[in-house]
């Protein structure tokens, strides 16, 4: 059998694990499923050319598929390379494309690729969905910081009021309406109420005696 080429750490990162089913022991199946997995990655291009495992101006041949054989295990896997930057397509990228069982196109073999997990490459990480989080995050922090301060001046400004012997701000002297005065003040009768009160003055603080003068 052929050795197994090798692979960088973001390759073995991005292995995909392959079943061979009816596989002999004497086959070298390295072959097979580079050409196998070559052929299925440009078929679902061919349908879902906008999906970011698929190469705008090449298509994958088998030298684009580094196979990996555990000759103790048997065990199968291998990881895809982009036909034009040849670094390591993400496992779960692949799997989300080709996942399933199939024939293989040289041996005739059954080939069962499993569904992706989420795990696989720093492609599949979802920039849009975090940076939505830590927008929202944020001005949610913002909001409560905001809230916070506003009770703080409101209850300080309350407190204030209530020591100067005010209920509420719209009966301090500070209010917009300024000084108002009691309408039902109990404080009746003449404007010179101590005069009044002294015999021999009238309300208008006169002499009570004092006669106008009819004489013509």
């Amino acid at each position: 059998m052929s050795a197994n080429p090798v692979l960088t750490s973001d390759q073995t990162e991005n292995l995909v694990p392959l079943t061979v089913n009816g596989l002999n022991p004497t086959q070298d199946v390295r072959l097979d499923v580079q050409t196998t997995i070559a052929n299925r990655l440009n078929e679902y291009c061919r349908n879902n050319s906008g999906n970011s495992i698929c190469s705008a101006n090449r298509t994958f041949t088998k030298d684009d598929v580094l196979v990996q054989i555990d000759h103790d295990t048997s065990s199968v896997s291998f990881v895809v390379l982009d036909p034009q930057t040849r670094l390591p397509v993400s496992a779960r990228g692949v799997q989300d494309a080709i996942s399933g069982e199939f024939m293989s196109d040289l041996l005739g073999l059954t080939f069962t690729v499993p569904q992706s997990t989420g795990a696989g490459g720093d492609n599949e990480v979802d920039w849009p969905l975090i940076l939505g989080l830590s927008i929202g995050g944020a001005l949610l922090f913002l909001f409560v910081i905001l809230s916070i301060i506003i009770g703080v001046v409101n209850t300080s400004k309350a407190t204030k009021f209530k020591e100067y012997g005010f209920e509420n701000e719209s009966m301090s002297v500070y209010s917009a309406r300024g000084w108002q005065f009691d309408r039902e003040s109990p404080y009746s009768g003449s404007p010179f109420a101590s005069i009044d009160a002294i015999p021999g003055f009238d309300e208008d603080g006169l002499p009570s005696d004092a006669r106008p003068d009819t004489r013509v």
